[in-house]
C-alpha cells in the first residue's frame, strides 16, 4: 500500500476518489516503513529501540498495539513466519 509524509506523519490513503485517510505518528510511521514482510514484529522494535532510544518493552508493547490496529483496520496482514 502506498503512503506519504506530510510533516512528521505518514499519510495512509483509504479510499483515495472519497480521500479517506489514516495517519500515523512519525513513530507509528516507521513501523509501518518496518513491515515489510522482511522483518519480524521482535526486529521491529530492536529497531525502534536502537533507532530512538526508547525502552524496548515499550517499542515491543508500541509494535504490538499498533501492528493489531493495523490488522483490524485491515491495513495490514501478519505473516505467521515472518510475525509482519
Amino acid at each position: 500500500m502506498l503512503f506519504r509524509a506530510r510533516g512528521d506523519e505518514i499519510v495512509i490513503p483509504l479510499d483515495e476518489p472519497a480521500g479517506a485517510e489514516h495517519e500515523l505518528t512519525r513513530v507509528g510511521g516507521r513501523i509501518w516503513q518496518l513491515c515489510d514482510g522482511r522483518h519480524t514484529l521482535l526486529q521491529i522494535a530492536e529497531q525502534l529501540t536502537a533507532e530512538l532510544q526508547v525502552d524496548p518493552r515499550e517499542a515491543r508493547m508500541d509494535v504490538t498495539a499498533l501492528v493489531a490496529q493495523l490488522c483490524e483496520m485491515r491495513l495490514l496482514q501478519l505473516d505467521a513466519e515472518q510475525g509482519a
